[in-house]
């Protein structure tokens, strides 16, 4: 080996000694950042939520706007309705169905409830069974669905100011009672 191979054999050990270092460098350095980083936007002990706060239960989701073709919203309009009639009076039969969906309907109407089917439906305090877990316990009855359908074609059967439906009085006055059911005027 000459004396050129030796320096450079020699040079190229020194520039990779020195290049290993400098990545060992850089890595420290950057880890170091990420430390200081994460530090600085951990909450302080002050900041820090307590874990035994009560979670919120409302299972309505803040309002998101997106575009359902006409049919498929039927699809999951008609869904969700006999769903909800089937649980809150499907022991009750298929008037008190007719009666529980036209007083849905009736709510989209009115001014003082949302104006769609979900947001009425899961409007807080309204719907137990969205709660408690009744409205999909159980896939409703054939009934449940046509009931639903005829409604969504054709309409509320009820008059516009029946708005209640409670196994208690209230509103103005009572339109009729199913069972234990009370559907009532606003």
């Amino acid at each position: 080996m000459d004396y050129k191979d030796g320096l450079t054999a020699c040079g190229a050990a020194i520039l990779v000694a020195l290049m290993i270092a400098f990545i060992f460098n850089s890595i420290d350095k950057t880890a170091e950042h990420y430390a200081e980083a994460i530090e600085a936007n951990a909450p302080k002990p002050e900041q820090q939520v307590e874990q035994t706060q009560e979670p919120d239960l409302d299972p309505a989701p803040q309002t998101v706007y997106i575009y359902v073709p006409r049919e498929e919203q039927y699809y999951i309009d008609l869904e969700l309705l006999a769903h909800l009639i089937d649980a809150e009076v499907g022991e009750d039969g298929e008037e008190a169905m007719y009666y529980a969906g036209s007083v849905v309907l009736n709510r989209i109407k009115n001014h003082n409830y949302p104006d769609d089917l979900y947001s009425v439906i899961y409007q807080k305090g309204q719907y137990e069974v969205t709660w408690n877990g009744g409205l999909y316990k159980e896939e409703p009855s054939d009934i449940a669905y046509e009931v639903a359908a005829d409604l969504l074609e054709e309409g509320s059967i009820l008059p516009e100011g029946v708005v209640y439906q409670a196994e208690f009085e209230q509103g103005s006055g009572t339109f009729r009672i199913i069972g234990d059911t009370y559907f009532c005027y606003e």
